[in-house]
């Protein structure tokens, strides 16, 4: 018998589907790093109860993906929130084989969104301005993967997304994130040692945000803050990473 292909499929977080609004799912699979396209497949959405919402829907795939799209009148506003939902993918891959993944989701009144954009970015260092210009290169994937180690970090504490209602509050956080990792790929492709000292002076100052974060919640997600504010959670050193010497 074949044996299975170990592909990676990568899922940020739980899915996160706001009700009475239509969206789109993904399931990206990788394997030996690119994108493992996807013949066929089908993608099974259940509720708390293990209800199917969307029973063995046909994905699309785009660009080698997966997607499948919500729809607004299978996610009725009169359905109950809930973080107690599933999503299961059968995907046809290059193999030739049928893999299942799973992930979990949650119905919700709405999603969280990054509160950074690039230009936080470059306002704050022209350097960064200029790589952009003279090497074509996006800030964007600092951006977003210093929003994902957040919002990770915010689920991990027990504080779920989908409830905060003053996204600004994670401004300073993300952005001061963003610009050390920024520094850490400069001063890795640069060799500037400059660059290294202020990758750390950034990493200080995100965690020194990390800890003054204070969150507006929404526990019964009525979309009126709760009455007293919260702390986005326990502090963690960020350290730069060790060099290995031969």
């Amino acid at each position: 018998m074949p044996q299975e292909t170990p592909y990676s499929a990568t899922f940020d977080g739980p899915d996160y589907l706001a009700r009475a609004t239509t969206q789109t799912i993904a399931c990206a699979v990788f394997y030996d790093g690119q994108i493992a396209t996807v013949a066929s497949g089908t993608v099974t959405v259940k509720d708390g109860a293990g209800d199917d919402i969307v029973a063995a829907g046909v994905v699309t795939v785009v660009a080698g993906v997966a997607t499948y799209s919500v729809t607004a009148a299978v996610l009725p506003a009169t359905l109950a929130y809930s973080d107690d939902w599933m999503i299961f993918w059968s995907l046809v891959l290059p193999d030739g084989r049928t893999y299942p993944f799973k992930n979990s989701a949650a119905l919700v009144h709405s999603r969280l969104y990054c509160p950074v954009a690039q230009g936080h970015l470059t306002e704050r260092h022209t350097e960064l301005a200029q790589w952009v210009r003279e090497y074509d290169k996006s800030l964007q994937p600092y951006i977003t993967a210093a929003w994902r180690e957040g919002t990770q970090r915010l689920e991990e504490t027990g504080r779920r997304t989908h409830l905060i209602l003053n996204s600004s509050a994670l401004f300073l956080y993300v952005l001061k994130l963003s610009l050390a990792f920024a520094f850490r790929d400069y001063s890795t492709s640069l060799q500037g040692g400059r660059y290294a000292e202020i990758e750390a002076g950034y990493l200080k100052e995100a965690e020194e945000a990390w800890q003054r974060i204070s969150l507006r919640y929404d526990e019964d997600e009525d979309q009126i803050p709760d009455d007293e504010r919260i702390p986005a959670g326990p502090p963690v050193m960020l350290m730069r990473p060790g060099r290995w010497w031969n």
